[in-house]
This record gives C-alpha cells, sequence and structure tokens, in this order.
C-alpha cells in the first residue's frame, strides 16, 4: 500500500499590498455604517427612524452637515462644483422650492427650525470606540428614540392642522375607510381644541381599531 505523500503546507501568497489595505480600511469606514443603516431599517424601519433623526438634526443644528460636505466638494480640484447651503435655513429654502410651493404646503420657516432643535435635543452626547488612527474614542449622539416619537408626532399633527384642506383631499384620494377619515380629522383637532391631546388620542385609537376591523388593510387605494 502506497502513502499519498503530504505536501508541505505553504502560507498562502499576500496579493494585497500594504497602500490597498489602508484604502480598504477607508472604505469599510465609510461603507460598513451605510450597509448596516439599511438592513437596520428593513428590519426595524420606525426605530431606525427616531434612532436616525435626532442625530441628522443635531449634525444640521450644529453646522456640522453643511460644513463638512463643503469640505468635500472643495477636494474636487478638477471639476468646479459650487457649495451648498445645507445649514437649517439652507434646508428649509430647497424643501420650500421643490416641495412646499409646487404642492401648496404651509410650512413656516420658525416651525421647521423649531422641530429641528427640538429633534436635535431628544439625544445626548456620549463617548464611543474609534475607528480613526490615533485616536480611541469619538463623540456620538445617543438617541431618545421615545422623545423623538412624541417631538415629531406633535409637531406633524401641528402642521397637519395648517394644511387641512390637503390632507383631507389626499385622504380622500387614498381611502374609503370612513373610520380611518374619521381618526385622521379628529386628530387634527389636537391642536386647536381645548379637549387634551390624550382624550383625542384615545378616540383616535378607537376609530384606527374599528377601522382595521371593519376595513382590512385600512382598505387603501394605492
Amino acid at each position: 500500500m502506497s502513502l499519498i505523500p503530504i505536501r508541505t503546507l505553504q502560507k498562502p501568497k499576500n496579493y494585497v499590498n500594504s497602500a490597498e489595505v489602508k484604502n480598504d480600511a477607508k472604505f469599510r469606514a465609510i461603507l460598513a455604517p451605510i450597509v448596516y443603516l439599511l438592513v437596520d431599517f428593513g428590519n426595524d424601519p420606525v426605530n431606525t427612524i427616531c434612532d436616525i433623526l435626532p442625530k441628522a438634526a443635531y449634525a444640521i443644528d450644529s453646522g456640522i452637515v453643511n460644513t463638512r460636505i463643503n469640505n468635500v466638494i472643495d477636494k474636487f480640484t478638477m471639476v468646479s462644483i459650487a457649495h451648498v447651503d445645507l445649514t437649517t435655513a439652507g434646508i428649509y429654502q430647497i424643501l420650500s422650492d421643490k416641495l412646499l410651493t409646487p404642492y401648496e404646503v404651509t410650512l413656516p420657516e420658525e416651525d421647521f427650525t423649531a422641530l429641528i432643535k427640538a429633534l436635535a435635543g431628544c439625544g445626548k452626547a456620549v463617548s464611543k470606540p474609534s475607528v480613526q488612527r490615533g485616536q480611541r474614542m469619538r463623540v456620538g449622539i445617543e438617541s431618545d428614540r421615545a422623545k423623538a416619537v412624541v417631538v415629531l408626532m406633535s409637531w406633524i399633527l401641528d402642521e397637519a392642522a395648517h394644511n387641512r384642506a390637503l390632507v383631507n383631499s389626499l385622504l380622500d384620494k387614498v381611502t374609503d375607510n370612513i373610520f380611518l377619515k374619521a381618526a385622521v380629522k379628529i386628530a387634527l383637532m389636537a391642536s386647536v381644541t381645548f379637549i387634551p391631546r390624550r382624550v383625542i388620542f384615545l378616540i383616535v385609537s378607537v376609530l384606527i381599531t374599528l377601522a382595521s376591523v371593519f376595513f382590512p388593510l385600512f382598505n387603501l387605494k394605492f
């Protein structure tokens, strides 16, 4: 019986040089958080949005987004790209030109600014591990998702009350559900009535329950 010779194990060749390893690490630091964010959004969209909003609002309110994006634009030496205004006022102007004015949506700039500041306050600064060379820790924002939900829903109700005609028009286009229509219209009263919001929300909850029982999937027309 002949024995099969055992070949000497060799270390695999390193086909990647040190420069490519460094570049790979840079791209991982940029792309990995984006991919993880997309996965989280697919698995749990509501909690993911409520986690992102305070961080995004803080970055906008503090001017970090505006500064960093324009710094990146300045690095494009071969192509001339104009700076963009990503401050709170600049973003409001973009929304106004592209969305609010064309669809006749009423949203005062001071209301938008108040929302950004309120959402920015739905979190606290914490120290987190850093992947940056020579820096072991970095400052991050830990979101209070419950507070973000309250701030966002209250703001939506207030602004919807200023755009009753638009909300009612959209509601008529997407559903025939009488209970859901009643729930939305009563919810809009939360900003303009003396009735406590907790009472209004209780009535809305009952109507939404009836809507789901008598009209499967709310009978949406999408």
